[in-house]
């Protein structure tokens, strides 16, 4: 019997991308070599240290921080969870009677969305800012629901699921205006850029972000490493308990091959983030007008203007996206239904819901996310088995 190796497709860069060559290259020369301990005060130890805040200096070049700003962490669910409970840590302590107030949107990632609603359950006031059809948020939505209580406002640069863009700048201009009026530090503005890294230029002052949470595993690096700004003007408490690593914010021994990888990762990203984006523009471009005419029937989920390059997000009627995605996957085709961190919901999208969608929708919705290894063939590939499955569901 012969067997047919089937074609290995991987289109869900949103949920985590591939590791870099030359990023793993880096990072095992230096964990081949050291692995001391750079809270150590022995001399590999001190070694471990120079090259910990080296690559620390490194990323706040590139972000046009200081480097006493940048915090390294376990990745984008920590650094979304140490920005919310932080920021309330740190408020509770200075007013232990008042009740503050934090808003997040209705499509946040689920570290930012889920732990806003714990800490609801735990005695905050929760506001969720709304989104229109395309998945946008607007700006004023958000400051009308500032008050004097607020004391964080939380927002992603790039939704994970539908791809689009929000117009974090303008909300933190906003922000920073209203603080100026009311001559008040509240609110921080957080925003969680783990999607935006391989396509957009990504520092605080562009978004006017006094917080800002990066993922090593979105941006070609490693998993298990993350980064928090946090500007100096934040007051914020730790959530871990321990050591005194990272000056004293985030407790646990810092894995300098893992921090290696991070700032190569991040680097490179921003550095291709021009040239990548116009060559997927060109691939999503005729990828949506092949759907439009190839599938009449379907629905393209959000902004085609103010979207990444990378993501087609689309609606296929009849039938359950979870099926249609194991459908595809026995023909190499590795795309998702949502966010791999919601995937055990058995609801559906909650993006495509508060987009308006109906529950049946948000069932029925396919999110194809392509990378820097992604091709025009893939994307026909992908449309013609998507044709044959459609046409002979049953």
């Amino acid at each position: 019997m012969t067997i047919i190796k089937k074609k290995e497709i991987y289109l869900d860069h949103a949920s985590s991308t591939p590791l870099d060559p030359t990023v793993l290259k880096v990072m095992y020369e230096y964990d081949k070599e050291n692995f001391a301990n750079p809270s150590a005060i022995y001399t590999t130890g001190a070694s471990a240290k120079k090259r910990l805040e080296h690559e620390r200096t490194l990323l706040a070049n590139k972000l046009q921080v200081q480097s006493g700003e940048l915090y390294f962490t376990s990745g984008g669910t920590e650094s979304d969870n140490l920005a919310l409970r932080g920021v309330v840590l740190a408020f509770k302590k200075d007013f232990p009677d008042r009740m503050p107030n934090i808003i997040v949107s209705a499509i946040e990632h689920a570290a930012v969305l889920g732990t806003a609603r714990v800490l609801q359950s735990e005695g905050v006031k929760l506001s969720i800012v709304e989104v229109n059809s395309l998945g946008i948020i607007r700006p004023l939505d958000v400051i009308n629901l500032i008050d004097k209580d607020t004391i964080l406002v939380s927002v992603m640069s790039v939704n994970n699921e539908v791809g689009t863009i929000q117009p974090v700048g303008a909300i933190g201009g906003l922000i920073q205006k209203l603080r100026s009026d009311n001559s008040s530090v509240y609110p921080y503005f957080h925003v969680d850029a783990c999607q935006a890294a391989n396509y957009e230029l990504v520092t605080p002052a562009r978004y006017k972000a006094d917080l800002l949470s990066i993922n090593g595993s979105k941006i070609y690096g490693p998993k298990g490493i993350g980064l928090l700004y946090v500007s100096r003007i934040v007051k914020i408490e730790s959530v871990l308990t321990g050591g005194l690593q990272e000056r004293g914010l985030r407790s646990g021994t810092e894995n300098i091959a893992l921090v290696i990888g991070l700032t190569q990762a991040f680097i490179k990203a921003q550095d291709m983030r021009l040239s990548e984006s116009d060559r997927l523009k060109v691939i999503q471009k005729n990828t949506i007008l092949s759907i439009r005419k190839r599938f009449p029937d379907f629905t393209l989920n959000g902004s085609i203007d103010n979207r990444v390059p990378n993501n087609i997000n689309i609606t296929v009627p009849g039938i359950p996206a979870e099926e249609l995605v194991i459908r595809l996957d026995t023909y190499g085709l590795q795309v998702s239904s949502k966010s791999a961190c919601s995937a055990q919901d058995q609801d559906g999208s909650y993006v495509i819901l508060a987009m308006g969608g109906t529950i049946q929708e948000a069932r029925q919705t396919l999110r194809v996310t392509m990378g820097r290894s992604t091709q025009e063939e893939d994307l026909e590939y992908l449309l013609d088995k998507l044709e044959y499955i459609t046409q002979n569901y049953i």
